[in-house]
């Protein structure tokens, strides 16, 4: 079936000094991604950096969301809506996003 992967890299760390901790980002998770997309994600933690205009590379935990759905535009909708309220949530905290088509075959019960 084709599809579209997209990735959601999600840093963790907040303006002063803070950081999205566990249950703030299990929250999210349940509260908007879940009932966006309940037919199923992959939730990876990682590490990732990045450099910033000035030059300055930071460094930060980061959590990634991966999601195969249909090519529509009410799933892109729903992924620009869950990048907005984890920005607006966590005080800006970065995001990006990846999207690719992909060739997905499901094998489950």
């Amino acid at each position: 079936m084709r599809c579209i992967k997209t990735e959601l890299y999600f840093g963790v760390d907040e303006p002063g000094g803070k950081q999205v901790g566990p249950k703030a980002w299990r929250d999210f998770l349940g509260q908007e991604v879940t009932p966006r997309f309940p037919r199923g994600m992959t939730v990876v933690e990682a590490y990732g950096q990045m450099q910033h205009r000035s030059g300055n590379i930071e460094r930060q935990a980061t959590r990634i969301i991966v999601l195969v759905h249909k090519p529509t535009p009410a799933a892109g909708r729903q992924i620009s809506e869950i990048i907005g309220l984890y920005r607006s949530r966590f005080e800006n905290a970065q995001v990006m996003r990846l999207r690719m088509p992909v060739l997905a075959d499901f094998f489950t019960d």
